[in-house]
């Protein structure tokens, strides 16, 4: 009996953490500009207009706090997620997948088409990164040259009788980098 106890109180943790590695939990609240520190503010303006409308947020999870700016330009929806140092983490763009290259998409869909009944695409963002200079370069004059692409999406996959809420990170090739478990909150409505 000692052994049992002994084994479920070393092993359960390890299942715990598993099971958390792989599921996304986050809360995102929208926070006013006062709250923002300023290097964030001049960060955004460097890469985007000072006159382009921004919605900031703080978004939280049991390991980290860091910001989130959101704003349209030219009718594409722009996310600049910074890191804990205030650096630039990622620029997301929202994309259709007809508008992704062909290598791209037919590797995304390859994905989904061998590992599910069937399947819902909810979002795609371009998520790029690289030397902040290159983002502003990005951002300013729409040059992805030494930028790192990658697709983060989010999807409902058919597993078995129920649909799972997913968001998987794919390389510029279509291949999956990895992939966690939405886990919904009922305040999860985000505007731009």
């Amino acid at each position: 009996m000692k052994f049992l106890t002994l084994t479920l109180v070393l092993v359960f943790p390890t299942v715990l953490w598993a099971q958390q590695e792989s599921d996304k939990i986050e809360i995102e609240e929208r926070i006013s500009e006062k709250e923002v520190p300023a290097i964030l503010k001049k960060r955004v303006t460097e890469l985007f207009a000072k006159s382009t409308k921004i919605k900031w947020y703080q978004e939280k999870n049991e390991s980290y706090q860091n910001y989130e700016a959101k704003l349209v330009k030219d009718k594409r929806r722009y996310s600049i997620e910074f890191d804990t140092l205030f650096n630039v983490k990622d620029i997301e763009v929202e994309y259709d997948m007809n508008e992704l290259p062909d290598e791209s998409r037919k590797g995304i869909t390859g994905y989904f088409e061998s590992n599910f009944d069937s399947y819902k695409i909810r979002r795609i963002q371009l998520q790029l990164s690289g030397d902040f200079e290159r983002l502003i370069n990005y951002c300013k004059n729409g040059l992805i040259d030494q930028l790192k692409i990658r697709y983060e999406i989010e999807f409902e996959g058919k597993e078995g009788d129920s649909f799972i809420y997913y968001e998987g990170l794919f390389e510029k090739s279509g291949s999956l980098v990895n992939k966690r478990h939405i886990v919904l909150s009922t305040s999860d409505n985000i505007s731009y």
